[in-house]
């Protein structure tokens, strides 16, 4: 995840470590949650997803201030924001399972220890 926590810091140079630490965690926890309903087994992002954590890092960061909103206009400028930003890469999630043995046809397996 250092990887994204500085691709965030060259985006946004003036944002605080602690604030990059903090969405980066975030994000990472609701990834590793959405993960786990595939297989307990799963203890960390594996890096072919990880694209998604700086995605979603760099989302949440352009809502900043902004949270709670749906969508704004400004002196002409109209923005919209994703409301379940995690739902966009339900697609890829799956095509990583069926890739990984997680899922077949569709459906979860289930992994007894």
């Amino acid at each position: 995840m250092n990887l994204t926590k500085n691709k965030i810091k060259a985006i946004y140079p003036d944002v605080e470590e602690e604030q990059v630490d903090l969405v980066v965690d975030l994000v990472s926890s609701r990834l590793l949650n959405k993960l786990r309903a595939f297989s307990e087994e799963i203890k960390e992002i594996p890096d072919a997803l990880s694209y998604i954590v700086t995605e979603l890092s760099l989302a949440r960061f352009n809502r900043l201030g902004s949270e709670g909103v749906f969508q704004e206009n400004v002196e002409g400028h109209h923005v919209q924001y994703i409301e379940r930003y995690l739902e966009t890469y339900e697609d890829d999630l799956w095509e990583w399972a069926l890739f990984n043995g997680y899922v077949e046809d569709g459906k979860a397996t289930v992994r007894f220890l």
